[in-house]
């Protein structure tokens, strides 16, 4: 049986993908037939006639096709309505399906990573939560988190506290995402607190706006919009860093967007003023809201000068809050990253 180790998180979004291919790549590179192991995927996918995790369709690339999606992935289940999907009196053998397809790709890497849910406390009620798996699997674990304030610190002592209870071989802790303001805080106080509860701590990951930025593609289907302009496979893997929302005089909007790179711009429909400026100033995104139809002169412009526009039916706080909860995905041209932060920032030989 090969070396094992499960790397769950405090809350979506918390760069656990990230760390696991960056991991998976460092380990490789240093000689180590490393693989990868998603023991529940989400049950979404660009292509919709399959049932596809899109972390695991990047990982399925990035070995080169050498294992089979179900290989590395055994089954899908909604985050949001499992208990739909899953009775209690078939969990038993959901984890006999997870623990028979773990130890196959066990049995073929020297080292394999194991991504967890979206965070550890989900699927809890059927006792397939990232602490309950990690057992069953008898596998070490890693805690990856983002640290913004003290109520973050909060839900990873609550994380710690679980891996304890459970009685698991708890690595270290991974934070990531961090600005240098939170860096200072770590080193003044966080850093004592995991001390005090003998947590090493295997490394800190600075914010990095490439792979916290959704596409475009992942504002489109957070929002449920339609794309007005140019073809989806063309601008879908597209960055937005920011966006603005383009409520304020034309003047003042100016000022916003010359500021920003790879901005996208939420507007109604109607203020051809908001759209035709951030067309000239070239964004990277424009998304409309209330479904209000822009000017045909304002779309012809922004499909010349090959700026997407979204047109979404929600108002434009809604639509804000939509694309603010995001689900960012890591895409194939970023593993080189992810590859680079992990050997930068992360005490991996702990791990051996």
């Amino acid at each position: 049986m090969s070396k094992s180790i499960y790397i769950m998180s405090t809350a979506s979004a918390s760069g656990k993908t990230a760390v696991s291919i960056g991991l998976f790549l460092v380990f490789k590179e240093d000689g180590m037939n490393s693989g990868y192991f998603k023991p529940i995927g989400d049950p979404f996918s660009d292509v919709k006639v399959t049932k596809a995790d899109k972390d695991v369709n990047v990982i399925h690339r990035m070995l080169d096709r050498k294992y089979s999606r179900e290989e590395i992935c055994p089954i899908f289940i909604s985050p949001t309505a499992f208990l739909d999907e899953i009775p209690f009196d078939k969990v038993k053998g959901v984890q006999e399906l997870i623990k028979d397809a773990f130890e196959e790709m066990a049995s073929k890497t020297d080292i394999l990573f194991i991504e967890g849910n979206h965070d550890y406390t989900q699927f809890h009620s059927l006792g397939l939560d990232d602490p309950q798996l990690a057992k069953l699997l008898e596998s070490p674990v890693v805690l990856v988190s983002m640290c913004k304030d003290d109520s973050d610190l909060d839900k990873i002592i609550m994380a710690l506290e679980e891996i304890n209870r459970n009685e698991l071989d708890l690595k270290g802790i991974i934070l990531t995402n961090m600005t240098d303001l939170q860096l200072t805080k770590i080193k003044e106080k966080y850093e004592q607190i995991f001390q005090r509860r003998n947590v090493p701590l295997l490394g800190v990951i600075p914010q990095s706006k490439l792979l916290s930025s959704p596409t475009v593609g992942e504002v489109l289907e957070a929002t449920g919009g339609k794309l007005l302009t140019e073809e989806i496979n063309v601008v879908k893997d597209n960055r937005v860093e920011r966006f603005i929302i383009g409520a304020m005089q034309c003047n003042d909007a100016i000022t916003y967007m010359r500021k920003s790179q790879n901005l996208g711009v939420i507007t109604g429909g109607d203020r051809s003023d908001i759209i035709l400026t951030a067309i000239e100033l070239g964004v990277s995104l424009i998304v409309l809201t209330g479904n209000l139809q822009p000017e045909v002169q304002a779309l012809a412009k922004a499909e010349e000068e090959g700026i997407p526009i979204i047109l979404v039916s929600t108002d434009t706080y809604t639509t804000a809050m939509n694309i603010q909860n995001v689900r960012i995905q890591i895409q194939q041209g970023e593993t080189d990253l992810c590859k680079e932060q992990a050997q930068k920032y992360l005490d991996w030989k702990k791990l051996y």
